[in-house]
């Protein structure tokens, strides 16, 4: 009992917490200008300047910093792969970031403390039922955010300067203008009611396509390389370490569930409760007021009490589990150089765990197994192995089921694959396209066959004119683009439907690769003036909004088309000012 108040104790949270406040407040001191390590640096140098904006190096690092994380927020994941073309395309959205920040500090423009917590809150990522939720921002700061390196007093930079954007879009946006035809037109294409049919042709009424030959294989192959470029991939050995060899060991006490229970008495609500007792006649009311099970709206503590053993008991034994395999990792370190380190295959043996293999992985491909280790969690891992004898291993890292130590076992460098590896490959490429191409010219003799069709005969109706064709019309009645049927829920369904009269014939709509759709608009209404009139206003506002957006980035290309840039920006290495914390707390 000792023994298990002790270990409760050292994983409580809230305890380490306190810990965790009590070392911060101490170590503030430290890194103040009064005391200690933080020494402010005077010279700054220019990174560019254009007009009267002059952008620091600590500017455009900052910059670099926050825009990492904004292209994080957007992936949900952190930046692991970096073609030279995403390294481009980051460090100009670095350079449009620092020039609006500069433009927004010559205009004056800031954001306060109270802005910033209302942006935050106003956030449907932390909301639920519209209501800020605390609980769902701190999983996103504890979780997402920590995972991709970031913290909460980063975040509130990060929108801070969100904030001072957004007032900079709406300062420039007083020169945009919308003329009225242009906010009909859009009117129009959101109001309209539309009825329409349409016919899906796919390739399955096709003849095959002729196999290419070897030699024509050889030759697509030379001329198209680009197509089958892979980048670098992976292959790891993990050891693992089953919680199920560590569960006959561990022992829960009463109390442990008693806490669980009440911790977590929501995960026990009761099936079947919920109906709605007004609905209830009386006999059925009376019945389940006498019934003590149906009035309890959870399960009692005996029903559950086996699973929650069963649950603190596989949560205790990833635990030992997790123990056994940092004992592993410590095997694996390399001692003194004058003796040989151990080698993953040694060490496995010598501790009597099962080794296994992986698919090759790429960056943004990760290996199906091991399945219960959360997929970026394994890409980060894996990525971050290196092919030395410190570091080709990794840290214990937790599954569901199991923990595992990774090892890298094979690098397979970036590059085109020799022909006879992916030969399968490019014929199924070819044939593929091959098949798009016919498909595409049959959809379209189809369309004219149907057009001349309903020409000749102006009562003949679509259903009448694709007669005869082996092709099955699908109705869909009286929508507008608010409430679209799922099947046409396409953007380039929508925009070939919207720019459509009445009795006029889209152009075929490549859906995939096998499959193209005709969409015949059989009536075209406008919506009554009450509800035009209603949204009226707001797809003013969209317009605005996006108009000004435009703006926004024409003004952003025009400064860095005479941006003029120093010949030395950015020292090798240095890491951005915005990535220390420097003892300053989240204000949310």
């Amino acid at each position: 009992m000792l023994i298990s108040k002790f270990n409760k104790m050292i994983r409580n949270r809230l305890l380490w917490g306190i810990f965790a406040v009590i070392i911060s407040i101490s170590f503030v001191g430290m890194f103040t200008a009064d005391g200690g390590c933080g020494v402010a640096n005077d010279a700054d140098p220019i990174a560019g300047t254009v007009d009267d904006l002059t952008v620091t190096r600590n500017d455009l690092q900052r910059a670099r910093f926050f825009t990492e994380l904004q292209v994080s927020l957007m992936m949900g994941r952190p930046l692991t792969e970096r073609s030279p073309e995403m390294v481009r395309e980051l460090e100009n959205m670095a350079w449009r970031r620092a020039l609006a920040l500069k433009k927004a500090e010559k205009l004056g423009l800031h954001a306060t403390d109270m802005e910033v917590v209302s942006h935050i809150q106003e956030d449907p990522m932390f909301s639920e039922g519209g209501v800020f939720q605390r609980s769902l921002y701190d999983q996103f700061a504890n979780l997402f955010l920590a995972r991709i390196g970031f913290s909460r007093r980063h975040y509130d930079d990060f929108v801070r300067e969100e904030v001072v954007i957004e007032k900079l879009v709406e300062a420039l946006s007083a020169s945009v203008w919308i003329a009225p035809r242009e906010l009909e037109q859009h009117l129009q294409t959101y109001t309209d009611v539309f009825t329409v049919q349409g016919v899906s042709i796919s390739t399955n009424r096709l003849e095959p396509v002729e196999i290419p030959g070897l030699s024509e294989i050889e030759a697509y192959y030379l001329e198209n390389t680009n197509y089958f470029v892979r980048s670098e991939r992976r292959i790891v050995d993990y050891a693992v370490f089953p919680v199920d060899d560590f569960t006959d060991d561990i022992t829960i006490e009463a109390e442990e569930i008693e806490d669980y229970y009440t911790d977590n008495l929501h995960e026990f609500r009761r099936d079947g409760v919920t109906a709605d007792v007004l609905e209830m006649d009386l006999e059925a009311f009376d019945e389940m007021a006498t019934d003590v099970d149906s009035r309890s709206e959870y399960l009692y503590l005996d029903e559950v009490a086996g699973d929650i053993r069963e649950r603190l008991a596989r949560r205790e034994a990833l635990h030992v589990a997790m123990d056994a395999a940092t004992d592993f990792v410590m095997e694996l370190i390399p001692p003194r150089r004058d003796e040989k380190a151990v080698s993953f295959d040694e060490a496995a043996s010598k501790a009597g765990v099962t080794v296994r293999r992986t698919e090759p992985m790429s960056r943004t491909d990760p290996s199906p197994s091991p399945h219960d280790i959360d997929p970026m969690t394994l890409l980060r891992e894996v990525f971050g192995l290196e092919e030395t004898p410190e570091e080709y291993f990794s840290n214990a890292v937790a599954g569901e089921s199991a923990a595992y130590v990774l090892a890298l076992r094979e690098v397979i460098p970036a590059g085109v694959p020799p022909l006879e590896e992916i030969v399968d490959e490019v014929r199924d490429t070819m044939i593929g396209e091959r098949m798009a191409v016919k498909l595409s010219e049959h959809a379209d003799e189809l369309r004219q066959a149907i057009i001349t069709a309903m020409a000749d005969d102006p009562d003949m109706t679509f259903a009448d004119a694709v007669a005869g064709k082996n092709l099955e019309t699908r109705d869909y009645e009286s929508f507008s683009i608010f409430n679209v049927p799922p099947e046409l829920e396409n953007i380039d369904i929508l925009n070939a439907i919207s720019s459509r009269n009445a009795r006029e014939l889209t152009e075929p709509i490549a859906i995939n690769d096998e499959t193209r759709l005709l969409i015949y608009v059989a009536h075209r209404d406008p919506m009554d003036e009450m509800s035009r009139n209603m949204l009226r206003r707001q797809i003013r506002e969209n317009l605005y909004y996006h108009r000004s957006q435009q703006v926004f980035a024409e003004w952003q290309n025009h400064l860095l088309e005479r941006l003029e840039i120093p010949e030395r920006t950015l020292p090798e290495g240095e890491e951005p000012d915005a990535g220390r914390d420097m003892g300053r707390r989240p204000i949310l």
